[in-house]
């Protein structure tokens, strides 16, 4: 239904701004949908995200986004943010609003990292630098650091037999943990919590940003009779 509502007020907009005529089949598909709008500490802006439509000249392409900010007031009209031949989505304000973070796949490895630019323009710096990508991510409340969500990468042997097409799976055998990280905005480090494996499902940061709740499964894809809720020091991974 959010979808819907979505497609049909960008298109009253773009029929607004034209000559009103009858809706035809080419017009959905062109539309640009808008998803999640992250207001800025203050107030006064919102980042989003647009998804173009696609290309029909490469269909296995997924279509692109693109982060754009505009203010709340409306006092200006929207402007792109950060754009790239690849996509950029997830803007999430910094807790002082001079920055925003967000997830780009414009790097040499294709893979979604964390990316960090300031809010009124600049070169994006590249944060993270998870192996299979980040899935998700918080800023701790003193903004100082970024805790995020990334699943174990694959072996060299296992790409390399993805390489010679071989599909064989072994059931319960070398897990790939969605597990949690912590990097430091200053020196860039990552560090893992907890240091044990365990599949993280969803997290957040303490107020003083000293632990974590967590919950957590024993193993990748094993029922909700197994998940569990935890506080996690961040100091030692207890």
């Amino acid at each position: 239904m959010k979808r819907v509502i979505l497609l049909v007020f960008f298109l009253t907009l773009t029929l607004n701004a034209q000559e009103k005529r009858t809706l035809i089949a080419e017009d959905v598909v062109d539309i640009r949908s808008v998803s999640d709008a992250n207001v800025s500490p203050d107030g006064k802006r919102i980042a989003f995200v647009v998804t173009e439509p696609a290309d029909p000249s490469k269909p296995d392409k997924v279509r692109d986004d693109n982060i754009w900010i505009v203010p709340v007031n409306g006092s200006e009209p929207a402007r792109l943010f950060a754009f790239s031949a690849k996509s950029e989505n997830a803007p999430r304000w910094s807790p002082d609003g001079r920055s925003l973070a967000f997830l780009s796949d414009r790097g040499e490895d294709g893979q979604k990292q964390i990316r960090l630019m300031r809010a009124d323009g600049g070169e994006a710096e590249k944060l993270s630098g998870a192996k299979a990508g980040v899935d998700s991510y918080k800023w701790s409340a003193d903004g100082r650091m970024i805790a995020f969500l990334a699943r174990d990468a694959k072996t060299d042997e296992e790409r390399r037999k993805q390489q010679l097409r071989d599909d064989s799976i072994q059931i319960d055998h070398d897990y790939k943990y969605e597990r949690l990280w912590v990097i430091g905005l200053n020196d860039h480090k990552q560090a893992l919590i907890p240091p044990r494996d365990i599949e993280v499902r969803g997290f957040d940061w303490s107020s003083d940003s000293a632990s974590f709740a967590i919950a957590f499964t024993s193993r990748p894809g094993f029922g909700d009779s197994d998940c569990h809720l935890a506080v996690v020091r961040r100091s030692d991974g207890e």
